[in-house]
């Protein structure tokens, strides 16, 4: 019995600190990066179709930015992936790789924002436009919080 106890705290050591990960940004993570994945693939998948939509709209150039913008989803959803569930197992890499997925996700709803609220001041009844707003204030707040509260956390990652 007691070698079996020894074993299992060897183990919950290699893989945690002890402090107890963040379950909440862990999980947050995870979810959204597996999305953002799908996203992505999604994204490389149907370049025709979203390509000749946009050509078809006289948006050329937002065409060719296609590929890109679905291996940045796919890239960026993987390494959040990757923080969440550092997160969730108490790592320092978990921790600094979800800041930085953070500080992109902040930075980059942020810009939706902006974009949407100028979009709906031009025109106050673009459905298109609100949902985004709603959408992007909702992962500005989240990620915003999370990176308070991971930096609030700090101590138990280092």
């Amino acid at each position: 019995m007691a070698k079996e106890e020894t074993k299992k705290t060897k183990l919950k050591r290699y893989f945690s600190k002890g402090e107890g990960g963040s379950w909440l940004y862990g999980i947050i993570l995870i979810a959204t990066g597996a999305f953002v994945i799908v996203l992505g693939v999604l994204d490389i998948f149907n370049i025709d179709f979203i390509s000749d939509f946009l050509i078809s709209q006289g948006w050329a150039d937002w065409a060719a930015m296609l590929p890109t913008v679905g291996v940045t989803n796919f890239v960026v959803g993987s390494f959040a992936v990757i923080a969440g569930y550092g997160l969730v197992i108490d790592q320092e890499w978990g921790w600094g790789i979800a800041m930085f997925i953070l500080v992109y996700t902040a930075a980059q709803a942020i810009v939706q924002v902006a974009n949407s609220v100028n979009e709906l001041l031009i025109s106050p009844s673009s459905v298109n436009a609100l949902g985004t707003l709603v959408v992007a204030t909702i992962a500005t707040v989240v990620a915003v919080v999370g990176l308070v509260y991971l930096g609030l956390t700090k101590y138990k990652y280092a």
